[in-house]
């Protein structure tokens, strides 16, 4: 879900948000109109504050696979063209269907 959508139906205001995770106002407007791309720093803190409901694939649709290459599917899996995101509960094994988890947590 993109964050204009999030930020709607969580009915929350962009000044909520902002002070939430401790930017401005309008640096949250600039990222939900897309007038700006989060860094992958703030793009990890949007993820995990919205629960996974905005994700990183979603605030960046264009250079995720960059960024993030250990979020797609195991290069046998594109040959196939099933090139998709893990979901953030795959990565993390929390027990929201995400089976196992695929990084390990630090010690």
């Amino acid at each position: 879900m993109d964050l204009h959508t999030y930020l709607i139906q969580s009915e929350r205001t962009q000044q909520d948000f902002a002070a939430a995770l401790g930017v401005s106002q309008s640096l949250i407007c600039h990222w939900a109109r897309r007038k700006a791309l989060p860094s992958p720093a703030w793009c990890v803190s949007i993820e995990r504050f919205t629960e996974g409901r905005v994700s990183r694939t979603d605030l960046r649709p264009d250079d995720w696979r960059e960024i993030w290459p250990e979020l797609t599917w195991p290069s046998a899996w594109q040959e196939w063209g099933s090139e998709q995101a893990l979901p953030l509960a795959a990565l993390h094994g929390d027990g929201r269907g995400g089976g196992p988890a695929l990084c390990a947590a630090p010690a």
